[in-house]
C-alpha cells in the first residue's frame, strides 16, 4: 500500500468538515471572532437557512490591511504565540482554522477597518482566487459567507430545510448572547428581525429579551463563590421545569460546553425536588482558572477536560444545592400570603399535590411512561397479574406494551364486574367493593382525562373537529417557535387553528381548534409549541388532545352518586381505562387478604 499526501485543497475541504458542520457552526465561529475582536454590537444576517448568505458585521477593532489574506491561512491567529497560551486562554478562538475552513467550502466577502480614519479593505476568496482592494469602511468587520457548501455537494446534500437550519442558528445565537450579555446581539433571517438583546452587561434583561418575561420570573439568582470556583447565572425554581434539557446551558469562562457529567451534577444537586421525567431549567456560568482547563479536545470547542475534575463537581454540587435551599428557605419564611410577583405569576398550587400539573407535562406527545408511574394493580381470584416498581422495563416500547396488556377487555371487564361503590375518599378517590373480598380504588381526576382524551381522540378521527372563530389575539413567540410554526403552517392549520403571521415572531389567532364542544384558549399554540421539535400531525394531535384534560375534574371535588355512576360508565367504555394520557394508573385494586397483611392482622 503506497501512502500519498493529499493535496492543500482537499486537505483544506476536510478540516473544514470538522470545524464547520451547518450553518449554525459558522455563525458560532464568525461570532467567537467579533467578540474577541472586542465588539460591542454585532448583526447576524441569514438567507435561505444560511446555504445562500451568512453575514456577520461587528463593530470591534478590525483586521489590518497587511494581515486580511494571512487571516484566512490554517492555524495563523492573533490569539496565541506559543504552546505555553494554550493554559491560559482568555479568548474564545485560538486555532486559526475558522476562517481559512470557511474559505474552503463557501464564497467569502470581507470588508474591515482598524483605524477610526474612514479607510479600509475589500478582500474576496473564492474557489483559490484572491482578490484585495482599498475601500472606505468604519472600525469593525464585516465578513459574508456566500453559497455555503457549494463545492462539496455530501455536505450540501445533508443541509436540512431553511425553518429547521434558521432554528439551529437561533439557538446558537441565544447561547452566544447568555455567554456575552455585555454584547448587543440582532440576528435577521431573511429580511426580518428574529431577535435582539440590548448589551447592557445584565444577563437577566438578556434572557427577557430572548425568552420573554415568564421565562424570567421562574428564576431565582446564582452567586456562589468556593475557591477555586465561582458560580453566576440563574437556577430555575424546582417547580418550573422541562419534559427535556433544552434549557439548560452551561458556560465555563463564558464559553459555551456540553459536558454530561456537569449538568448530571447541577440536576443531582435539586435533590429529587423535581417531578420525575422532568428536567430543571438553569443558565450557569461557571468560572475555574483556565490554566485548570484544556478546551482543546473538540473541533467546536464545546467538550473541556477539568483538572480536580471529581472536586470541582462536587464543589459545584454543594454550590448548586446551597442556592437552591437558601431560595426556597426565603421562599417558605416570607408565607404564602407575602409571594413574590415574580412567583405568583408563574406558580398556582392547588390543596391537593396529584392536581399540580406543569404546563409541560399537559404537553407530552406520547405516553411516556415512567416505571414507577406504571404502578399499575389488577387482579382478582381467577387472574392476578402486578406491574409495580420493581418491574424493569428499560425500552419505552416495553412499557406501552405492559400497559395494554394490563387494558386488555378481560381484565377491564373483570375490574368492574359486580362493583358496589361505597362512596368518595377525600373527594378525590371513588372506592368500589366487589364479591371475593376486593376492594378498587380510582382517581377521578386520571379517570375523567383518560374519557376526555379518548372522546377527542375519536372526534378527529372522524373529522368531527372544527375551528371555533374568536376575537383576534396577539401572541408573541420565541424566535426559534415563530420559525417552527411558519414552516409547519399546514399542519397547525389541519388541527383548527387559524392565524396570521404579524412580523416580530408575532402572529395574530384568529381562529382555534374546538375541544368538547368549547374554544380552546389562543395560549393552547404556545403550549403545543414549547419544547415540541418535530412536525408529526399524530404527535400535534396529542398534544392537543392532553392539553384538553384540564377540563377534567379535579382532585378535591365533590362528586355525588349519580356522578359517579356517570364517570364509571364512561370509563367502562374506554379502550385504555387504567392509565390517563400521561401514564399514570386510574385504578388499583387490592383484596381483604392484601389488607390484612399491611395491618399484621395475618402474617
Amino acid at each position: 500500500m503506497k501512502i500519498a499526501f493529499l493535496d492543500s485543497h482537499t486537505a483544506a475541504k476536510i478540516a473544514a468538515g470538522e470545524v464547520i458542520t451547518d450553518p449554525a457552526a459558522a455563525v458560532k465561529e464568525l461570532v467567537e471572532n467579533s467578540i474577541d475582536a472586542g465588539a460591542k454590537d454585532i448583526r447576524i444576517e441569514i438567507e435561505d437557512g444560511g446555504k445562500r448568505l451568512i453575514r456577520v458585521i461587528d463593530d470591534g477593532e478590525g483586521i489590518n490591511e497587511a494581515d486580511v489574506f494571512n487571516a484566512f491561512e490554517r492555524h495563523a491567529t492573533s490569539k496565541i504565540k506559543k504552546i505555553d497560551d494554550l493554559d491560559n486562554l482568555e479568548t474564545l478562538g485560538f486555532r486559526g482554522e475558522a476562517l481559512a475552513s470557511m474559505a474552503a467550502i463557501s464564497k467569502v466577502y470581507l470588508r474591515t477597518s482598524d483605524s477610526d480614519d474612514g479607510l479600509g479593505t475589500y478582500v474576496r476568496l473564492s474557489e483559490g482566487k484572491r482578490e484585495k482592494r482599498a475601500i472606505s469602511y468604519k472600525k469593525g468587520t464585516s465578513i459574508s459567507i456566500e453559497e455555503l457548501f457549494f463545492n462539496t455537494p455530501a455536505r450540501l446534500k445533508h443541509m436540512k430545510k431553511p425553518g429547521e437550519e434558521n432554528k439551529k442558528v437561533i439557538q446558537m445565537v441565544q447561547v452566544l448572547a447568555m455567554s456575552h450579555p455585555e454584547v448587543s446581539f440582532s440576528l435577521v433571517l431573511d429580511g426580518s428581525q428574529a431577535l435582539k438583546t440590548p448589551g447592557k452587561g445584565d444577563l437577566e434583561n438578556t434572557l427577557r429579551s430572548l425568552f420573554g418575561e415568564k421565562f424570567d420570573q421562574a428564576l431565582f439568582k446564582a452567586d456562589y463563590k468556593n475557591a477555586p470556583m465561582e458560580i453566576k447565572g440563574f437556577l430555575g425554581n424546582p417547580y418550573y421545569t422541562k419534559k427535556n434539557r433544552d434549557y439548560q446551558f452551561v458556560f465555563v469562562n463564558n464559553r459555551y460546553v456540553k459536558e454530561i457529567k456537569i449538568n448530571k451534577a447541577i440536576e443531582d444537586a435539586y435533590d429529587n425536588t423535581v417531578m420525575i421525567n422532568q428536567h430543571p431549567v438553569f443558565i450557569l456560568n461557571i468560572k475555574l482558572p483556565s490554566d485548570m482547563l484544556d478546551v482543546n479536545i473538540h473541533p467546536a470547542k464545546t467538550k473541556i477536560k477539568i483538572l480536580n475534575e471529581s472536586l470541582v463537581m462536587l464543589l459545584l454540587k454543594s454550590g448548586v444545592r446551597k442556592i437552591i435551599r437558601e431560595n426556597l428557605a426565603e421562599k417558605k419564611s416570607n408565607g404564602d400570603s407575602k409571594e413574590t410577583n415574580r412567583e405568583k405569576s408563574y406558580f398556582k398550587f392547588e390543596d391537593n399535590s396529584a392536581d399540580v400539573i406543569s404546563v409541560e407535562e399537559m404537553n407530552i406527545s406520547k405516553f411516556e411512561v415512567d416505571q414507577r408511574q406504571s404502578n399499575v394493580f389488577l387482579s382478582n381470584k381467577e387472574n392476578k397479574e402486578v406491574l409495580t416498581e420493581d418491574t424493569v422495563l428499560e425500552n419505552p416500547i416495553d412499557r406501552i406494551k405492559a400497559i395494554e396488556k394490563a387494558n386488555e377487555p378481560s381484565k377491564i371487564e373483570a375490574l368492574f364486574k359486580n362493583a358496589k361503590l361505597v362512596g368518595q375518599l377525600f373527594k378525590t378517590y371513588i372506592l368500589l367493593e366487589k364479591p371475593g373480598e376486593q376492594i378498587v380504588l380510582i382517581d377521578q381526576h386520571a379517570a375523567h382525562e383518560r374519557i376526555i382524551f379518548e372522546k377527542i381522540t375519536e372526534d378527529i378521527k372522524s373529522s368531527k373537529k372544527t375551528t371555533q372563530s374568536i376575537i383576534p389575539l396577539k401572541l408573541k413567540l420565541l424566535p426559534d417557535k415563530y420559525e417552527f410554526l411558519k414552516q409547519n403552517s399546514e399542519v397547525f392549520a389541519k388541527l383548527g387553528f387559524d392565524y396570521d403571521e404579524f412580523g416580530e415572531n408575532s402572529i395574530v389567532v384568529r381562529g382555534v381548534p374546538c375541544l368538547l364542544d368549547e374554544p380552546a384558549e389562543p395560549e393552547l399554540l404556545i403550549k403545543i409549541l414549547d419544547d415540541f421539535n418535530d412536525g408529526k400531525i399524530e404527535e400535534l394531535e396529542t398534544k392537543i388532545i392532553i392539553s384538553a384534560c384540564k377540563k377534567a375534574v379535579k382532585g378535591n371535588q365533590y362528586l355525588d352518586a349519580s356522578e359517579i355512576n356517570e364517570l364509571l360508565d364512561l370509563l367502562k367504555k374506554c379502550n385504555m381505562p387504567f392509565t390517563c394520557p400521561h401514564g399514570r394508573p386510574v385504578a388499583m385494586s387490592m383484596t381483604k387478604y392484601e389488607m390484612e397483611k399491611l395491618f399484621k392482622r395475618i402474617v
